[in-house]
């Protein structure tokens, strides 16, 4: 493959992971939004959050110890980790 070819396909599949990167970033706010809604509806029937968000932790720690290990962290404060740094990265790349 000549060199000019390599280079184009490399800048395309770069431009189209990029896009994807963002889409994905999109649907990621969307799905926050909507864990969020959930949680204070939750919290205003009185349902401990932190509680219950440290249950589903734990199932899913099982889960996950299955198929390779994780590092036990909130998975609130994980998931609103992940957002802020998949912003960042997009912030980056406009």
């Amino acid at each position: 493959m000549p060199e000019q070819e390599k280079v184009g396909y490399h800048k395309g599949a770069l431009e189209t992971l990029v896009k994807e990167k963002k889409e994905l970033s999109k649907m990621l706010q969307i799905v926050d939004s909507l864990i969020e809604n959930h949680a204070n509806a939750l919290k205003d029937e009185g349902v401990d959050i932190e509680e219950y968000l440290d249950k589903i932790g734990r199932k899913m720690g099982e889960k996950q110890k299955k198929g390779g290990n994780m590092d036990k962290q909130d998975d609130k404060s994980q998931h609103f980790k992940q957002r802020e740094e998949s912003q960042e990265e997009n912030d980056w790349l406009e």
